[in-house]
């Protein structure tokens, strides 16, 4: 596997990369997380998906 980063939030569940991530949203849907871990899951993963936008968008060198 080549050392690059992954958008976690439009990964192919099927494919089983992200684990932790989909049993955190099944527990999630079934009411096991309160909702301020729940908040803060959802805040990592957008400063991840910022982080990846921003690796995008800078110029190859």
């Amino acid at each position: 596997m080549l050392n690059k980063l992954v958008d976690v939030l439009h990964t192919n569940t099927d494919s089983a990369r992200w684990p932790y991530l989909d049993r955190l949203i099944d527990l999630n849907e079934m009411g096991l997380i309160p909702p301020e871990i729940w908040r803060l899951v959802c805040s990592l993963c957008h400063e991840y998906e910022l982080e990846l936008l921003a690796l995008r968008e800078r110029p190859a060198s």
